[in-house]
């Protein structure tokens, strides 16, 4: 096997794990930002549960939480009930998988440059 061969292979593994990384981490961070504010998207975004009557005297609260990554809303209800709809965990999957596959882009390229063949 040639030196050139191996180096175009090693060069689309690691283009290959960084376009994976762009596809599955863009959309994360396209969602994060799109949550500016964090109540406003529980208005318009992320309506209360279907059956809860919410008491439009009491505030909506949103958030941005770190474990699931995402938005998490608080409704009152006209029961006087605190109502909290929580983030799935997709966008905590989807940095995840940026995360592994940007960390494995980076020891797959120091790997190879570590093993290059002495010239001389």
């Amino acid at each position: 096997m040639c030196f050139s061969c191996s180096m175009s292979v090693r060069g689309g593994t690691i283009g290959a794990l960084c376009v994976f990384s762009l596809l599955v981490g863009v959309p994360v961070l396209a969602g994060l930002y799109s949550v500016r504010d964090p109540t406003y998207s529980c208005l318009v975004d992320s309506p209360p549960p279907y059956g809860v009557r919410v008491d439009v005297s009491q505030p909506v609260v949103g958030s941005i939480t770190a474990l699931p990554l995402g938005l998490q809303c608080t409704f009152t209800s006209t029961d006087g009930d605190v109502v909290v709809q929580k983030a799935d965990w997709m966008s905590s999957v989807l940095a995840v998988a940026a995360v592994t596959s940007l960390a494995g882009a980076g020891l797959v390229a120091l790997g190879f440059r570590q093993r290059r063949p002495a010239s001389g």
